[in-house]
């Protein structure tokens, strides 16, 4: 069974998280494209929003929140990401 592109680009984003991850956005979209391999080119947009997303800080901002708050800070994130970044509601999601 195939994964899904959720699932993969999951599996990415931890074993960045693993390896520490770097504020260069540009290595940020390299790691990403070097761990899904084959995946990268079809997994464009959604490697774009992962990007777009650490650049706004929704990662720092996520592990910094407590527990409790997250899912509205969860909302507030994509909120500010589809404000700033002119994202459709569904992309942010």
């Amino acid at each position: 069974m195939a994964a899904s592109s959720d699932d993969l680009i999951a599996h990415a984003l931890h074993r960045i998280g693993e390896s520490g991850a770097p504020s260069d956005l540009t290595r940020v979209r390299a790691m990403l494209n070097d761990l899904l391999g084959a995946d990268a080119r079809n997994l464009r947009r959604e490697v774009t929003l992962v990007v777009a997303a650490v650049d706004e800080g929704v990662p720092t901002a996520l592990a910094s929140a407590p527990a409790a708050s997250r899912s509205s800070d969860q909302q507030q994130l994509a909120r500010r990401l589809s404000t700033e970044r002119g994202l459709t509601d569904e992309a942010v999601h």
